[in-house]
């Protein structure tokens, strides 16, 4: 999932692609200065911003049905908080539940 080396099956995977990237931003920024604990500003800068976005009833889900995005304009409207934002904060809450080693040996 990092830079499109793997690529989604379908559109509707699109946060895979997306919160991954989002949130290797931190993790890479964080291994060069662990000091500065910019890991944890994904709370701030993701998690926060993206509670007012899915709030809304213009929302949508995290991952949609397959047969749900089947038009242009339905896979450019998933390029949003939602797939950036949400996604790098799901992938978060999930590497800090199992512990940063189980996730990273689970994506190998």
């Amino acid at each position: 999932w990092f830079g499109n080396l793997v690529t989604l099956r379908w559109w509707n995977d699109l946060w895979l692609n997306e919160g991954f990237a989002s949130y290797v931003e931190y993790l890479g920024a964080d291994n060069a200065e662990p000091e500065w604990n910019i890991k944890d500003l994904i709370v701030l800068n993701d998690v926060h911003r993206v509670f007012a976005v899915d709030a809304l009833a213009s929302s949508h889900p995290l991952s949609s049905k397959e047969e749900d995005i089947q038009r242009p304009a339905q896979i450019s409207e998933l390029f949003d908080a939602i797939s950036y934002s949400k996604g790098a904060s799901v992938l978060r809450m999930l590497s800090d539940f199992l512990t940063e080693g189980v996730f990273t040996q689970g994506l190998k």
